[in-house]
Parts: C-alpha cells; structure tokens; sequence
C-alpha cells in the first residue's frame, strides 16, 4: 500500500474573497481620488481579476 505525504491544507477560499475585495475597494478609492473615470477604473479592476485568474 502506497503513502501518500501530507498535503498542506489551504486557507479558506472565503479568506481571499474578503482579502480580494478589500483591496479592490482601497484600488478603486485610489483611482477615484487621482481623477479615474468609473469606466477606466472598471476596466482596470477586470484586467486585475483576469490576470490573477490566469495566474491561479
């Protein structure tokens, strides 16, 4: 019979939702207070996410 080695257990997905969107509302105040239009500050927040989609 096989062993197979611990794996380490991951932190709750629920964690880096919370963590995720904190951080995307402190980007969006940021952008906001330089003078970024919604639809910029839109578009930027989307290619965050898609690239740390893609990263995963």
């Amino acid at each position: 019979m096989s062993q197979h080695p611990q794996r380490p257990k991951l932190p709750l997905i629920a964690v880096y939702r919370e963590t995720a969107a904190k951080a995307e509302q402190r980007v969006t105040e940021l952008l906001d207070a330089a003078g970024a239009s919604p639809a910029e500050v839109h578009t930027l927040i989307a290619a965050l996410q898609a690239g740390a989609v893609e990263g995963a």
